[in-house]
């Protein structure tokens, strides 16, 4: 067809390689053919038989651009029940000494540019006793007795963008743990589909660690990336970006895969267009040494460390995204 600029493959499977080249007709004739694409159909999408049910980030939290600033998704067509946390003192029982962790962090989450929820220490909300049978109900860790300074929020949200903002009280600094939990009963119309972790990475203690729960009867796409020089198109200047982020993906203690600069996958083209597909925002053109990993999962218990090379220091995003 002369007219036709686009075509729709209506016959292709879940979860396959498939190879296309592109040939164009006129009224002299037609051209040589491209060379092949390659395209990765995602993984039954919809099916709803595994989802994020947890994922957490731990990272140091100072001040100003240095402040821990969190996002998640939602997606789907019901509220869904969230558990929000940011926990300090309790990290002491981790392995954090008491000198390190973020002893009074607060919480504010955002809808767009308004604050819809806030929360200095967890157990001054109306629904504290709610928080603590929730996070039981739900396998989050307790807060150690004596940790009345955490924070935490148990709240319905519509599906949507969220962010929210950790702060240390009156301009502390140290690490803290940011959690967002599925608070819902099994069977939700909604779930998580991205969450991300802005954060200040140091050596040491000090890395950024996140971490993820899949649930369900079948392995999940999943979208990891630790991204450094790309920030600097969102107003960050080149010496407050982490430079050049590693990340290292774990399923217990093993090291189940790594990447350092995301072009070198084998499958950075799939990077590209499954970022693209799901609204990932696209690495900047000059930005060669962000760190991904494009891989299908099991459900299970998973974390990953994003740091600098050669132990540098400096702001990066890390992103957890539903790629199915």
């Amino acid at each position: 067809n002369q007219a036709a600029t686009s075509y729709i493959d209506a016959s292709v499977a879940a979860d396959t390689t498939y190879y296309y080249r592109l040939s164009a007709t006129n009224a002299t004739g037609t051209s040589a053919p491209t060379a092949g694409m390659r395209v990765q159909t995602p993984a039954s999408v919809g099916s709803g038989a595994s989802r994020f049910v947890n994922i957490s980030t731990r990272a140091y939290c100072s001040t100003g651009n240095n402040v821990t600033i969190g996002g998640f998704v939602i997606n789907g067509t019901s509220d869904k029940r969230v558990l929000i946390r940011a926990v300090g003192p309790s990290l002491t029982a981790q392995g954090i000494g008491e000198s390190e962790a973020l002893l009074d962090p607060s919480i504010e989450v955002h809808s767009g540019a308004s604050v819809i929820a806030s929360n200095d220490d967890w157990a001054t909300n109306d629904n504290a006793a709610d928080i603590v049978s929730v996070a039981t109900q739900i396998g989050a860790a307790a807060l150690q007795p004596t940790d009345t300074k955490s924070s935490a929020l148990l709240l319905s949200l519509a599906p949507g963008v969220y962010s929210f903002v950790a702060n240390g009280h009156a301009g502390t600094s140290g690490i803290v743990l940011l959690e967002v939990y599925d608070a819902d009963t099994p069977g939700s119309a909604s779930t998580f589909v991205n969450i991300s972790t802005r954060a200040y990475s140091t050596g040491g203690n000090g890395v950024t660690i996140g971490g993820f729960v899949i649930n369900g009867s079948a392995s999940k796409q999943v979208l990891i990336r630790a991204v450094g020089p790309t920030l600097t198109t969102y107003g960050l200047g080149s010496a407050e970006v982490l430079s050049n982020p590693v990340i290292e993906l774990h399923q217990g203690a093993p090291v189940i895969a790594t990447n350092d600069n995301w072009t070198d996958n084998d499958n950075a083209s799939s990077i590209i267009s499954t970022s693209a597909r799901i609204g990932a925002a696209p690495f900047a053109s000059t930005d060669a040494t962000s760190a991904a990993l494009l891989v299908k999962l099991p459900p299970g218990v998973y974390s990953f460390i994003a740091r600098g090379k050669s132990n540098a220091s400096g702001i990066t995003l890390v992103e957890v995204y539903d790629a199915d």
